[in-house]
């Protein structure tokens, strides 16, 4: 896989707490995990549009059965 250096710029807490948590000289490896987890939650909510546009809205009673099975 190929990579590319990148500058970021975070508020000094979350990098204080990112540095924290993150293996030895492991900090970007914590921040690439986090961005392809907010880039995979962005592509499931436009895929989710996507099919609500095509199928009609999920009903209520769907939404709340999952929500149910998803808390259990």
């Amino acid at each position: 896989m190929a990579i590319e250096k990148v500058s970021i710029t975070l508020d000094a807490g979350v990098a204080q707490e990112a540095r924290r948590r993150a293996e030895p000289r492991g900090l970007s490896r914590l921040v690439n995990a986090a961005v392809l987890l907010y880039v995979q939650v962005l592509r499931l909510r436009e895929f989710g549009l996507e099919l609500a546009a095509e199928y009609g809205p999920i009903p209520e009673e769907v939404r709340r059965r999952a929500a149910d099975e998803w808390q259990a």
